[in-house]
Parts: C-alpha cells; sequence; structure tokens
C-alpha cells in the first residue's frame, strides 16, 4: 500500500520554478519518492508513471489509499 500526498502552491519556489509537491511513501518499505511540480495539473502524470514504474519493477498492482486534508 503506498500513501500520497500533495501539496502547494509553497510561497517560495524552488530553483526550477516547482511550487507543488507530491509525496508518495511505501507503507512496507517506508521509501519516499518526492515529485517536484510546477502545476499542480502534473500530479496525475507523476502518479501514473509511479504506478507503471512499481508494477512492473516488481510485477504486483499497487494500492492506492487517498487521504484528503484541508488545512
Amino acid at each position: 500500500m503506498i500513501y500520497c500526498d500533495l501539496w502547494g502552491p509553497y510561497r517560495t519556489p524552488t530553483h526550477s520554478g516547482a511550487r507543488y509537491f507530491l509525496t508518495i511513501v511505501d507503507d512496507y518499505s517506508r521509501g519516499v519518492w518526492l515529485y517536484l511540480m510546477s502545476e499542480k495539473s502534473e500530479a496525475s502524470n507523476h502518479l501514473k508513471n509511479f504506478l507503471a514504474m512499481t508494477t512492473g519493477q516488481f510485477d504486483t498492482p499497487v494500492t492506492l489509499e487517498y487521504l484528503f486534508q484541508v488545512i
């Protein structure tokens, strides 16, 4: 199982211009992947690519649990 968190916009952009961040955490290994994005709309492509990469690498499907928190 993986957990995903999309947050932003951050008030100060990175050197590459990213203001949004997608964090993915693997529940089993506690591995963390961080994707920096200029636009929030990039998140779906990053998530699709991540799922394809992990499914191909580990030959097993990934389950997603969405946690939405509004601050």
